[in-house]
């Protein structure tokens, strides 16, 4: 590469070799790659760091976004090491998931979900992840049961709840979507606080 090229390359994968730079950083730096053209960068430095021991946990579910964009959506045995390494690897299943329900990939998401359930039901993002999955399948008793026990836990933002409520809705158990908005407008505001005022 050029110098300059170069030189935003290096500043790129020291983003994504430290674990305390915010999600917005990353973002940032994206964005100015994307505005100058520089998607090889950006591809080549997501799959050189995302296997990295100390990997911001973002870079995972970016290399998903990237490789998704890029028409390759199988990347089972690489993400098997990857969960198995931390949160990184967490991260990009969680997109992956996010992914799959867009495209109404229901077999493959279910089969996903199924083998990694045990952490992604503690997992705050894994958690919205499935209830969203199957709120795109229209499986509204699934999300009921995958959120059984909302109530508990912690933290609860008001996006964890935005599933659950519509699923309530959409089974016509009125009185349990509006539960569920009461305990969400008791929470911090997020992106989708103007949702649940609707």
């Amino acid at each position: 590469y050029p110098a300059p090229a170069q030189a935003a390359k290096d500043a790129l994968r020291k983003l994504c070799l430290s674990p305390t730079a915010g999600p917005e950083h990353l973002d940032a730096a994206l964005g100015a790659l994307f505005e100058a053209q520089r998607y090889r960068i950006v591809d080549e430095t997501f799959e050189e760091s995302v296997h990295n021991e100390t990997v911001n946990p973002h870079v995972g579910a970016l290399w998903v976004e990237r490789r998704w964009k890029h028409g390759k959506r199988s990347c089972d045995r690489e993400m098997k090491a990857l969960i198995r390494r931390g949160e990184a690897g967490r991260r990009a299943l969680i997109r992956l998931l996010e992914h799959l329900a867009d495209a109404k990939c229901k077999f493959r998401f279910r089969w996903l979900v199924r083998k990694h359930r045990g952490w992604l039901r503690d997992h705050p993002l894994g958690w919205t992840a499935v209830a969203y999955g199957y709120n795109q399948f229209g499986l509204g008793r699934a999300v009921v049961e995958w959120c059984k026990g909302w109530r508990n836990r912690t933290p609860l933002r008001m996006a964890d709840l935005l599933h659950l409520k519509i699923a309530l809705s959409n089974l016509g158990r009125d009185a349990e979507a509006l539960d569920v908005v009461r305990v969400a407008e008791g929470l911090p505001p997020d992106h989708t606080t103007s949702i649940f005022k609707l």
